[in-house]
């Protein structure tokens, strides 16, 4: 009886040790199963979309940033300023951006930290500060009122937190989630990952400080960030002036063809809005 005992004991302690041992590893890997950068330089690809050029913003740590850069074709048509998600380069979204180009309308596309011949290395905290600086370099050249914050997959995070921070005309989200931990949760049901998460993402907290117009994107089927969790995001945000397109099908960030013609009412909106404010200014 006591030899039972002993066995069941120090069977439980090996798992106890392997599964201590496995949140250790997840927890050192956490960034590299997160951040998936392509280190090519978006330089070689830029003539992928008519009218870009490549940008270099420079970081107030040194690192060095680089965007893709549509300037308007007036003073009052939209710009759109576009974070990207955890992986690839800007150029595998080169026709994504000539889409939202093709009618006039501005694009500030950033390569975050790490990626696409951008120095540095990504975290939650850096891709913010990465962002707020996209923004800023933005305001030199356009009125907060003619900016469209478009964040696909991960950017939909920055894209969430900097409409909360800053002002803008309007937010696109593709393929949002609540917060990196709830995706982890679906993902990882056996591990605390709570405890275990660097980076959060917690966008569900963020949406009801966000008041602009709001048009989102999500497949019904999406295998990376599960459906429920852009629903979910969406419902928190207290605009009423917003809209959930949901794509039937198996898919993580699909092409933008079923919210084409709703992205150009909202660049027609916000077009007719910055007329009307600068008339209200004089």
């Amino acid at each position: 009886m006591r030899r039972a005992t002993r066995v069941g004991l120090r069977l439980v302690l090996a798992v106890v040790a392997v599964y201590g041992l496995i949140c250790i590893g997840m927890f050192g890997l956490q960034r590299h199963l997160l951040y998936h950068p392509d280190s090519r330089d978006i330089t070689m690809d830029v003539a992928l979309v008519p009218g870009a050029s490549v940008q270099t913003l420079l970081t107030p740590d040194g690192e060095t940033l680089k965007a893709w850069w549509v300037e308007p074709a007036s003073d009052t048509t939209p710009v759109y300023l576009y974070f990207q998600g955890n992986a690839d380069t800007l150029a595998r979204r080169d026709e994504r951006f000539a889409y939202l180009v093709a009618d006039g309308a501005g694009l500030l596309a950033l390569s975050w930290r790490g990626f696409g011949g951008s120095t540095g290395s990504p975290t939650e905290s850096r891709l913010k500060e990465d962002g707020l600086l996209a923004y800023q370099w933005l305001r030199e050249r356009a009125e907060a009122n003619r900016i469209i914050i478009f964040g696909e997959s991960l950017g939909t995070g920055v894209g969430v937190w900097l409409s909360s921070q800053q002002p803008s005309a309007a937010l696109v989200l593709d393929s949002a989630y609540t917060s990196i931990a709830d995706a982890a949760k679906l993902l990882y049901p056996w591990l605390p990952v709570s405890q275990l998460l660097l980076d959060h993402y917690d966008s569900l907290d963020l949406a009801p400080s966000v008041h602009t117009p709001l048009l989102a994107l999500h497949c019904q089927q999406d295998p990376v960030i599960p459906f429920i969790l852009g629903q979910q995001l969406f419902d928190a945000f207290p605009a009423s002036d917003k809209h959930l397109e949901v794509v039937p099908r198996r898919c993580h960030v699909p092409s933008i063809a079923p919210v084409a013609g709703l992205l150009r009412q909202l660049e027609t909106k916000v077009s007719a809005q910055v007329v009307f404010d600068r008339l209200e200014a004089q």
